[in-house]
């Protein structure tokens, strides 16, 4: 099914009753505030923070909590944690249109192992040949997967990371990028297109780069930047991510044919892009200026226009995911010292 498809399918499923009706369970509790509705849930497991990382157009979520579990939550608000089988620590990274996820989990041996988990609740683990730590990042709806895994034992974080793409037959090709000490894929779109970025050694920096499905990649830098990341990829392949410079930690968007845009959200220090969806709007989360350097979340329509929100009663709003129809998924923390994870529907 195209991503229209989708779209259309989510709107007359959902949409077609009502957004608040289908994402809510009784004992959750709903806040309305500044044109949008916020549910808020947590683990059912007794769990004291919930951290949800992803979302489909159907508005299921999938995340993990304090204890360790992953979790699934319904559009209607029941939630089920799981472990894949053998699993001690098991951390969502995304989710597709069919429900499908993958993530990966730790065993008993201290290894990290990547895993699929179907909409009905059956599991698939996975490993690139000779992989010691294997981290899916995110899934298409086609069932690409996109990802890093590590061979050799290295001195930092990331260091000798590889890219792979698992097709949805379970073909696993990794990758690198040309010249670089790691490679750190994190998207993929419905295209099969990956973004992501990689540390080039010879400059040395962090580029980012598209990674086409025939193989072909294009690295790219945001001009005048210090230091970048990429976290997503859009269906016309707009991507996003963080970059610095001398003068703060800024949002970028990069269009297909090359072209940057930098932005912050009003009243920013420092503005930090989280997740596109396939339309290519965005979200994420900012510094105030503040004495306190209070986090808010933010929305980046396509045409630039960025909205500010906070979950009401909330310390520090933390967006995680955006999906196809503009709701948001995170995390919030409180005046209890633990987390509120929240969904929040466009009114």
């Amino acid at each position: 099914m195209t991503f229209l498809g989708i779209r259309k399918r989510a709107l007359a499923s959902v949409f077609g009753m009502s957004a608040t009706c289908c994402a809510l369970l009784t004992g959750q509790t709903v806040t309305r505030s500044g044109g949008a509705t916020y549910v808020t849930f947590g683990a059912p497991n007794g769990a004291d923070s919930t951290y949800p990382v992803s979302m489909n157009v159907f508005f299921t979520i999938t995340g993990y909590d304090s204890s360790g579990l992953g979790f699934v939550r319904n559009p209607w608000g029941t939630i089920t944690s799981f472990d894949p089988p053998g699993g001690l620590d098991t951390e969502p990274r995304g989710i597709n249109a069919m429900g499908t996820i993958t993530g990966n989990y730790n065993d008993a041996n201290s290894k990290w192992h990547g895993f699929i988990r179907s909409g009905t609740g059956q599991f698939a683990t996975f490993d690139p040949d000779g992989s010691i730590f294997t981290t899916p990042f995110a899934i298409n709806n086609g069932g690409a997967i996109a990802g890093v895994y590590q061979k050799e034992p290295g001195p930092y974080p990331w260091a000798v990371q590889h890219g792979f793409v698992r097709a949805p037959d379970g073909t696993i090709t990794a990758f690198d990028m040309p010249g670089a000490g790691w490679t750190l894929p994190v998207s993929i779109n419905a295209a099969g297109v990956i973004a992501g970025f990689y540390y080039e050694t010879a400059t040395p920096r962090v580029r980012g780069f598209v990674r086409y499905p025939q193989g072909q990649t294009t690295a790219f830098d945001v001009p005048g930047s210090a230091g970048m990341s990429v976290v997503g990829i859009d269906a016309l392949g707009r991507v996003t991510g963080v970059f610095g410079d001398a003068n703060g930690t800024h949002g970028y968007i990069r269009d297909a044919a090359g072209s940057v845009t930098a932005f912050d959200a009003p009243g920013s220090t420092a503005t930090y892009p989280t997740s596109i969806n396939q339309a290519g709007v965005i979200t994420g989360y900012y510094a105030d200026s503040s004495p306190s350097r209070l986090y808010h979340g933010f929305i980046r329509q396509v045409n630039g226009a960025i909205t500010s929100f906070d979950l009401p009663g909330s310390t520090g709003t933390f967006p995680q995911c955006i999906n196809d129809l503009n709701a948001v998924v995170g995390w919030a923390t409180n005046d209890h010292n633990s987390v509120d994870a929240f969904l929040r529907l466009p009114n």
